[in-house]
């Protein structure tokens, strides 16, 4: 509220009074029955009207009430003809011209002299707990400040200017002002003038921080962050030669970067001041941080993530394995990569209770193949073992098994386990870990066919003949129990010492091979590990002997499985090849030739098409979308 003597603007229509005539002079202001009142003297005489009908001053001096000099009168006469001329004046201002001309900074000036005087704004009477001995408790609207600032009447097109002036400070990171809900209304809350000087030197710091890092930086941020940069060599030299508020600075900013790529998001502490200040009119710490690091690592265009994930290498806060498990996060929780990291509670509490019910499971109705001679054959890490093999040999023939462990025995349709693995589709093999498609107490352990233990499997009966063909066969539930649980390299050396049952097995297996020839393209894979001191090494895997017999048995279980699931079901989900581009084919046949290689690649296009099978597959799946059956 103006202080006593000062010449004031009224809201229209209080007393009867219109523009320009809506002025007074403050006599007094006191407490009444309908609340704070405020006694004015205007060209209507004495007027006792509502404090809130004061709407902001006139440049006008004092007047002196006590002086008999004093012609209240010709004051009056002086605020009307200043009130009309003042206003067609502002009026003749655009609101394009005050967004241009008006600054956030100039409107908090002019609230903290208002609030100074104590003139203005509504009280808020409990300031939300972040925000406590920051802001002033003083709040005004965009229409106060704007008044404020001009000590006139604004129209609505100009006030709607100022909200724009004011809008970045909605989302309470930007200075100068926080948006809050006060009683009735949001309100603009100025910060206090000690906390907009703290984000200034922590700038000012930021600033000096880059200069030290990055020779003429402020040149390299006016042209955009162009050129520069360091060798990684150079980088580390100059983090580490960082000293006092520098080296705490830099510390600051590791500790922002290791948030931010763990959670996808910045963490409570991201500002540069005790307000949750991370913007002002002429700094954004966020671009700021961006165009340091491109300038320091020459990486203009590189992500924020990015950036700050070399920085956090570079700096030593990480090693290589911190950096992929932190970055495994960031994807995942920023939504790129919809893969769970962690099961949720009610995953892990439905797969606790598989676990005690499985320990003193009988497997009823399944067919005992426990004393069946059983291997699993995987790479030398894994720690869940999914897939089993075993062979008999009598009469010239011979029965190979292919168990698969039956997780459908214990996790049910539409289970929380059901749901996650639905989400899922697959567990995820990474060079540092293993997202498994259910907890471990299901996918390392009830369904691991762990060496030595009973447990519920499907499996695949294969008559197969001298020739390698497969005559008949058989699928159904089993109970197995596994002997070995065997590495690639360890069945390899089986086989080469003359292992009977596993010799047998990949003889027979060759023959299934040759039985129906396939292209094999045996091009290497690579594979990333990490020691155990984070080291990154690049592994080449090469087709052997053990992987080829164990892709063929893969391979011809989920032939027999898709052609069971043809003829006995309506539809079914296959996984097929698309044929081959004709002229590609063409092509490469001529390459053949032109080798000296007496071969052809023959394919019987007309037969192949099945354009009658593919109508039929896609009405059926349009019928299950239209029953909701799959969406």
């Amino acid at each position: 509220m103006p202080k006593t003597g000062r010449v004031v603007i009224l809201k229209e229509g209080t007393a009867g009074l219109y523009f320009p005539e809506n002025v007074g002079i403050l006599l007094r202001t006191f407490k009444g029955k309908k609340g704070s009142r405020a006694l004015l003297y205007t060209i209507k005489g004495e007027v006792d009207a509502p404090r809130s009908a004061v709407r902001g001053t006139l440049p006008l001096p004092p007047v002196d009430l006590l002086s008999p000099e004093t012609d209240l009168k010709d004051v009056l006469k002086r605020a009307v003809h200043l009130n009309k001329v003042g206003e067609e004046d502002y009026l003749s201002k655009s609101p394009e011209n005050i967004l241009i001309e008006v600054k956030m900074r100039d409107l908090w000036r002019a609230a903290l002299k208002a609030i100074e005087g104590g003139e203005g704004g509504e009280v808020l009477q409990e300031v939300p707990k972040r925000y406590s001995g920051l802001t002033h408790p003083r709040g005004f609207t965009p229409r106060e400040l704007g008044e404020l600032y001009f000590s006139k009447r604004l129209r609505d097109e100009h006030v709607e200017a100022i909200k724009k002036i004011l809008s970045p400070a909605d989302d309470g990171h930007y200075g100068y002002f926080v948006r809050l809900k006060g009683e009735r209304r949001h309100l603009y809350f100025p910060y206090r003038n000690e906390v907009m000087s703290a984000a200034e030197e922590e700038r000012n710091l930021l600033r000096a921080l880059a200069n030290a890092l990055i020779p003429r930086y402020e040149e390299g941020v006016a042209q955009e962050a162009e050129g520069g940069g360091f060798s990684p060599t150079e980088v580390i030299e100059r983090l580490r030669s960082l000293k006092g508020e520098k080296r705490e600075a830099l510390e600051r900013i590791i500790n922002w970067a290791e948030h931010y790529i763990e959670n996808a998001t910045w963490g409570e502490d991201f500002h540069i001041s005790p307000a949750p200040i991370r913007r002002m009119e002429d700094f954004d710490l966020e671009d700021f941080l961006l165009k340091m690091l491109w300038r320091l690592f020459s990486g203009k265009g590189m992500s924020l993530v990015s950036a700050l994930t070399e920085l956090m290498l570079l700096s030593g806060r990480w090693g290589v394995k911190d950096a992929v498990d932190a970055l495994m996060k960031y994807h995942t929780r920023s939504g790129r990569f919809h893969f769970p990291l962690e099961h949720t509670p009610q995953e892990r509490m439905e797969a606790d209770v598989i676990l005690k019910r499985f320990r003193n499971e009988e497997f009823a109705e399944r067919r005992d193949l426990t004393d069946l001679t059983t291997y699993t054959i995987d790479p030398p890490d894994a720690k869940d073992f999914d897939d089993a093999v075993s062979i008999l040999e009598g009469d010239g023939k011979y029965r190979i098994f292919v168990h698969i462990a039956d997780v459908s025995h214990y996790v049910k349709p539409g289970s929380d386990l059901d749901t996650g693995a639905r989400l899922r589709t697959t567990s995820v093999y990474l060079p540092n870990r293993v997202l498994p498609m259910f907890p471990p107490e299901i996918s390392e352990v009830v369904c691991s066919l762990k060496g030595g233990e009973r447990r519920a499997a499907f499996t695949v009966e294969m008559e197969v003949n001298q020739e390698g063909e497969v005559e008949r066969h058989w699928i159904y539930p089993s109970v197995i129990a596994v002997d070995e649980n065997l590495s690639y390299p360890e069945a390899e050396r089986r086989i080469r010492e003359g292992d009977r049952t596993l010799s047998t097995l990949y003889t027979v297996v060759e023959r299934m091979r040759k039985a129906h020839p396939r292209l094999d393209l045996e091009t290497p894979e690579k594979r990333v590990r990490f020691g155990e001191d984070g080291e990154v090494k690049v592994e080449i895997k090469r087709p052997t002997p053990s992987t080829r017999m164990i892709e063929t048995l893969m391979v011809k279980t989920n032939e027999i499985v898709a052609e069971v699931l043809k003829e006995r079901m309506d539809f079914g989900v296959f996984r097929i090849h698309p044929l081959p581009v004709k002229d590609d084919v063409e092509e490469f046949n001529k390459l053949l030739e032109g080798l000296g290689v007496e071969r052809r690649i023959e394919v019987r296009w007309e037969e192949l098409k099945g354009s009658e099978e593919r109508e039929e597959g896609e009405a059926v799946l349009q019928e299950l979308l239209q029953s909701g059956k799959i969406t």
